[in-house]
């Protein structure tokens, strides 16, 4: 029986598993896979983080520095966050 429930990993993105090499002053390059899943450009920042007890797993990701679009879709398609915005608008001159 076909079941109604989304597959939750097919809207995953497959593993992606890169090596890089450290260098000099313990300076790393990203690969250019994860460098384009993760939206990373020249110039961005990211955080290394190690949870307490992890040994030889570390996880890596992009600091947000700008918050364009972050909640695109919220509230609706932009005209109606428009529309939204101008009657609120309109309720405080009231």
């Amino acid at each position: 029986m076909p079941s109604d429930t989304p597959d939750i990993d097919a809207a995953a993105p497959p593993l992606l598993e890169e090596e890089s090499k450290v260098m000099a002053k313990n300076q790393v390059t990203i690969p250019m896979a994860v460098a384009r899943r993760l939206g990373i450009r020249p110039g961005d920042r990211i955080v290394w983080v190690m949870r307490p007890g992890d040994r030889g797993e570390v996880r890596m990701r992009r600091i947000r520095t700008d918050y364009t679009g972050a909640l695109a879709g919220v509230y609706g398609a932009a005209e109606d966050a428009g529309e939204y915005v101008r009657q609120e608008q309109k309720a405080w001159n009231d």
